[in-house]
């Protein structure tokens, strides 16, 4: 991957140092690398998805869910949550201000739209 990185990072430098031509063997070397570098890019994204799901599949089927569990999170679990809302810190005070904004929102919403 890192060599065809590199081929078309030298290939786009020969053909800017050319002046960017529309044609020719620097125009056409440079394409054929940058879209060989991207075609790597697409498979190796492509490899890893795979892997990704058979690893999840194996786990499920083989009834390891703690496995199973484990790299679902691992692929999927969002770990940045708020650790301060409105200046609250600790879980009891964000709910209550969850909380007390809701029922603010309750009130001013007129009835049709609720009851609808």
């Amino acid at each position: 991957m890192s060599a065809l990185k590199q081929a078309s990072f030298d290939s786009f430098k020969i053909w800017e140092a050319c002046g960017k031509p529309e044609h020719g063997n620097e125009f056409e070397a440079m394409k054929r690398n940058k879209m060989a570098y991207k075609l790597a890019i697409r498979r190796k994204k492509r490899s890893c998805q795979n892997d990704f799901s058979d690893s999840l599949n194996d786990a499920l089927m083989h009834r390891e869910l703690g496995d199973f569990w484990r790299i679902w999170k691992s692929k999927f679990s969002n770990s940045s949550q708020a650790s301060v809302v409105d200046s609250c810190s600790e879980e009891e005070g964000i709910a209550n201000t969850f909380a007390s904004v809701l029922s603010l929102y309750v009130s001013l919403t007129p009835r049709y739209v609720m009851n609808s």
